[in-house]
């Protein structure tokens, strides 16, 4: 396994960013999806939808459990594979400023658009019913971007120009959680003893997920190679689309009743992270899906996925909500937000194209070479 690429897990990644530009046009569009609140649906079968299991394609929240279970498991395989510290080292040296200069760059972006007056949530608003806060109501000065990508969106919470960075404090502190788990207990005999002490530590949040991700590498080192029975496999997804579709509401009256409440954990990051973990393991585990993910569709949609993940709330708010406006009084609303959506997903993709070449890969080197520096210096 050692210096050999999951591809499948790119793939995955890929899919999962997808899904999150899908939740947020589905957010601004078909607000009722997401809110239990009738006023402001547009009689499309919003609520059905919302409250069954197809709910996962743009459960957004889900998808970021992906990220986080993903992200335990890819920074944890090579260094379980090779018992390299000094990989584990540079891992955590440039982690910040990989996570970082992207987002800073996304945050320029963001208030580019703003200073420029490319927003349209805010004239939609009336129409699209989105009971979501207009985050581009209000010029901010470009000091004020250039802290919030740098600094207050990892340290501080704020992200008010790219909402989606609201991530990146976990992430952040999740991945050095993982690399703490690595350096200390992976050589430890009773190191799943560990992990278990980890995921009660940390069950009422998403740093679960990290955890569950270090235990999928570990485990993967021992499954590489090998085939789970069907009925293993239909269990795992059908289990993790079970646990992975918990609706935004309804989930007291639907499918999801039977779900007890565990401590003090929210039944909706809980139950969610457990489904990333179900999912990802059935797909590390069934051939079928590691070649289904390993196509180049999902690897572009991969290579690009922190970029689409990044730009496309931006992107949404002034190319889409802009488009709708346009074409809204000749067209009905069903019409309107359908070819929205076709037009602004190519839009999306090529912008995420774009930023990964300009600004994510750029970034990707420059941190190795910050990583680099800083190891022989030290």
């Amino acid at each position: 396994m050692a210096g050999q690429r999951l591809e499948h897990l790119d793939g995955i990644r890929g899919a999962a960013a997808f899904s999150v530009f899908v939740c947020h046009f589905v957010q601004i569009f078909l607000p009722h999806v997401f809110y239990a609140a009738p006023a402001e649906g547009h009689g499309l079968w919003e609520d059905t939808f919302a409250t069954s299991p197809f709910n996962i394609v743009v459960n957004g929240n889900f998808a970021v459990c992906l990220f986080f279970v993903l992200s335990g498991y890819v920074l944890s395989c090579r260094y379980l594979a090779e018992g390299d510290i000094g990989y584990l080292r540079r891992l955590a040296a440039k982690r910040y400023l990989r996570l970082m200069l992207p987002a800073l760059g996304a945050v320029l972006v963001a208030w580019v658009l703003l200073a420029l007056g490319g927003y349209s949530f805010g004239a939609a608003q009336p129409f699209t019913k989105s009971g979501m806060r207009d985050t581009y109501a209000v010029v901010v000065p470009l000091w004020s971007a250039l802290e919030q990508g740098a600094v207050g969106a990892f340290f501080l919470g704020q992200w008010s120009l790219d909402p989606v960075l609201w991530t990146m404090q976990t992430e952040l502190y999740g991945s050095f959680l993982v690399f703490s788990l690595l350096a200390l207990f992976s050589g430890v005999r009773n190191r799943w003893l560990v992990y278990a002490v980890a995921a009660l530590i940390f069950y009422n949040g998403f740093y679960l997920a990290f955890v569950l991700g270090v235990v999928l590498a570990d485990l993967h080192g021992r499954t590489v190679g090998r085939e789970a029975p069907y009925p293993l496999v239909l269990a795992l997804v059908t289990f993790g689309i079970y646990f992975g579709s918990y609706p935004y509401y309804g989930a007291e009256r639907g499918l999801w009743a039977l779900l007890p409440a565990i401590g003090s954990a929210q039944k909706v990051v809980f139950y969610h992270v457990l489904g990333a973990f179900l999912l990802i393991l059935a797909a590390s585990l069934f051939s079928e899906a590691r070649e289904l993910f390993s196509l180049r569709p999902f690897r572009f949609l991969g290579r690009i996925s922190y970029s689409l993940y990044l730009i496309h709330f931006p992107v949404v708010c002034s190319v889409a909500t802009g488009l709708f406006l346009l074409l809204l009084p000749s067209l009905g609303y069903t019409a309107t937000i359908a070819l929205t959506f076709l037009v602004s997903t190519p839009v999306v993709v090529v912008a995420a194209a774009l930023f990964t070449r300009a600004v994510d890969e750029p970034a990707t080197r420059l941190s190795d070479r910050f990583a680099r520096l800083v190891l022989e210096r030290g």
